[in-house]
């Protein structure tokens, strides 16, 4: 039986869409969010935002889940390709490149994209960086009423079992995506490495982020990977007011932590 129900006509592709057919898969083939947690290696509460619309879902995301419902390869495909399509629609719409779902996962593309010319850039910004002191403490001088203090894990999972500081660092950004150093969209003087202290004042959902290393061998099985679509509001020391995801907060700052919507 095929669950895919596309329709002839692909100009009525839309995220809203593409979210309802999601979601009737996991009605169709009986399988509960838990179970698909289980067998994908993905969090609940990301693939719930996935079945309900929230945001558009990440590509591995839509590929895992389905594969873990016994789809066949060309039916999974097909839903990859439909996402990816409305991935160029927004992208297209905005003006903007299609985001990805990790510093790290972007780094591995530009190198195979460009070679010998990335690793030179990759390296200039690592020795940039090199002077950005771990554990700056970037709270805000007056926090606001019921704000918590968090503090940043700056790190990438990789394979089965590592957990490894990313040469490139977290930053406050105006918009809850990905890349806002490429986009325009980063605050500057915010760059943050593991152990940096932050003042989260609200919640908000934003786009789905990962810290893995997702092409490396065994990531699924990494106790230190998260994906999220969670990011904090945060006010920085100056006053300014940004944004940073979860998935480069310690693992016990994350959920939200009952802070209101931003």
């Amino acid at each position: 039986m095929t669950t895919t129900s596309r329709g002839d006509d692909a100009s009525e592709e839309s995220l809203d869409r593409f979210c309802r057919e999601f979601d009737a898969v996991f009605k169709a083939r009986g399988m509960s969010l838990r179970r698909a947690a289980e067998l994908s290696g993905w969090g609940k509460t990301t693939i719930d935002s996935a079945r309900k619309g929230h945001g558009l879902p990440n590509r591995d995301l839509v590929r895992d889940v389905l594969q873990a419902m016994d789809l066949g390869a060309q039916e999974v495909d097909a839903w990859v390709e439909r996402r990816d399509r409305i991935a160029s629609k927004e992208s297209a719409a905005a003006g903007e490149p299609e985001p990805t779902s990790s510093k790290r996962h972007w780094l591995i593309g530009a190198i195979v994209a460009v070679g010998v010319v990335a690793g030179v850039v990759i390296g200039l910004l690592v020795a940039q960086n090199s002077d950005v002191p771990e554990g700056v403490d970037g709270r805000a001088a007056n926090p606001p009423v019921g704000s918590r203090d968090i503090v940043v894990q700056n790190k990438v999972a990789i394979g089965p079992t590592a957990l490894d500081e990313d040469d490139s660092p977290s930053y406050l950004s105006s918009r809850t995506v990905s890349r806002c150093a490429n986009t325009g969209c980063k605050l500057g003087g915010t760059d943050v490495y593991s152990g940096a202290k932050l003042t989260a004042y609200c919640q908000t959902e934003g786009e789905w982020l990962t810290n893995a290393d997702l092409e490396s061998d065994g990531i699924k099985q990494n106790p230190g990977l998260v994906a999220s679509d969670i990011w904090y509001g945060i006010e920085w020391r100056d006053g300014r007011r940004g944004y940073i995801s979860e998935v480069y907060i310690e693992e016990s700052y994350r959920g939200g932590l009952a802070l209101p919507q931003c």
